[in-house]
């Protein structure tokens, strides 16, 4: 009976999250509407399949930063006028165009070469946000009804809605971290595939680098008895991960490298938050950041990422 008691939330919490699955796949694929975060990498990807740059010039990107303010506004008023019309969670991301490509030329590389559709992605993203919990709660050994909180919770479902890369990333971020965590599970084969994890997480998003930056502090600090050899562990996941990384670069040849190149040269002038404040909905309601309070606050946005740099260092220093 205990075991079976320890393996009700489990249960629950996969056939939960079968049916959301269902439910969502439903809702948006069978209906032909394509997840709007996935269509940002598709129609990047084909881009790619035409010889043309993956990226929206800023203005572009800017443009599709309006056209979300605008839906935001729609809606909001609407149901001040109390004539909004219960729809299902797709809804207003159906009406909503793909956002920009905001990445590195790899991820849209992968969704061509892979032919990744719309729907073995969103299987993959599912696989992502149910297992990230699993493994979590698993490695730090605390009652797995705490699955039942994740289950409820529609801020971790709906990012299933959208198709975002996020999900798989956080879930790569989890496998590194426990990989490198001693007692290290797989021995010296856990700095190859952390390394290529690293690789993979720092190609669709570079600013991870500043989780790993403090989560290598963090370990070399935690670890005192065997510094030596997680120092070394370190060094060697940062060493093939540069090689990967330099690897890729060069896979990417010539023009991809140069769109690449003029993307990280503009790249602040086409986010979000230098639009002006009060056109930054719904983004500002999704990205709770302290950039974003920096921002809101007056401070243009160049100068609010540097002072956004220092809290980190800051916050990383406490932890430390």
């Amino acid at each position: 009976m205990r075991k079976l008691y320890r393996a009700l939330p489990i249960v629950l919490f996969l056939v939960w999250s079968v049916l959301i699955a269902t439910g969502l796949l439903a809702a948006t694929l069978r209906q032909g509407i394509v997840p709007v975060d996935y269509q940002a990498y598709q129609r990047a990807a084909a881009a790619l399949a035409r010889g043309a740059s993956p990226y929206q010039t800023p203005a572009q990107s800017l443009a599709i930063w309006r056209s979300y303010h605008r839906l935001d506004v729609s809606l909001r008023a609407a149901h001040m006028r109390n004539t909004s019309r219960r729809v299902s969670p797709s809804g207003p991301l159906a009406r909503m165009q793909p956002g920009p490509y905001l990445y590195l030329p790899t991820l849209a590389l992968l969704v061509r070469q892979l032919h990744l559709t719309a729907a073995p992605w969103e299987v993959l993203d599912l696989a992502c946000i149910v297992g990230f919990p699993l493994l979590l709660i698993r490695w730090a050994r605390v009652s797995w009804w705490w699955l039942l909180l994740v289950a409820g919770s529609w801020d971790v479902w709906s990012t299933y809605t959208g198709g975002n890369v996020e999900a798989m990333l956080l879930f790569a971020t989890l496998v590194v971290a426990r990989l490198l965590w001693p007692p290290r599970p797989l021995g010296r084969a856990a700095v190859p595939l952390a390394a290529v994890l690293v690789a993979f997480v720092l190609l669709a998003k570079p600013f991870y680098a500043l989780f790993f930056v403090a989560f290598g502090v963090i370990l070399l600090l935690a670890d005192g008895e065997s510094r030596r050899a997680t120092l070394r562990a370190l060094g060697a996941v940062a060493g093939l991960t540069a090689l990967l990384l330099a690897g890729e670069v060069i896979r990417w040849g010539p023009a991809l490298r140069g769109d690449a190149l003029r993307y990280l040269a503009h790249t602040l002038d086409a986010q979000w938050f230098v639009l002006p404040v009060a056109a930054q909905t719904p983004m500002s309601a999704w990205n709770r950041t302290p950039l974003q309070a920096l921002i809101a606050l007056g401070l243009p946005a160049a100068p609010a990422q540097f002072v956004a740099g220092v809290v980190w260092l800051a916050a990383l220093a406490a932890s430390a």
